[in-house]
């Protein structure tokens, strides 16, 4: 299964997109919000339940790629975080990132951008998006 799961986990809400092996969006949907601060046995239950309803629309995902704050990746939590994904979206990989991190790929090129550019990246008021 070479589909790729794209989850850029908000503190409001999580947003998602379903890419195929050749690139194309095939879907994207939101969900509640996935904190990266996954400290109590409530908030894990919350978190578990989101990713299960999720895996229930989706199947199998190949990969997925996830952004959040809080989910550095060696830390313990994000090891937690990787077993559950893979598990409950059957995934052969996760691959968890800082959303920084995720955003900053979305906008550039491996090898261009910097914090500057990051930093303006999400455009003006006017609409306009500024790239290094």
């Amino acid at each position: 299964m070479n589909r790729v799961l794209c989850v850029d986990a908000g503190a409001s809400s999580s947003k998602w997109a379903l890419r195929e092996a050749n690139g194309e969006v095939v879907a994207t949907g939101k969900l509640a919000h996935i904190t990266g601060h996954l400290f109590s046995t409530e908030e894990w239950q919350r978190v578990t339940s989101i990713v299960d309803l999720l895996a229930f629309e989706l199947g199998q995902v190949g990969l997925v790629v996830m952004g959040r704050t809080g989910l550095e990746i060696d830390t313990t939590i994000a090891r937690k975080f990787e077993v559950l994904l893979k598990n409950l979206l059957h995934s052969s990989a996760v691959e968890i990132l800082n959303d920084m991190k995720l955003a900053h790929g979305a906008f550039f090129r491996p090898g261009h951008g910097g914090i500057s550019s990051l930093a303006c990246s999400n455009g003006s008021e006017s609409g306009t998006k500024w790239k290094q």
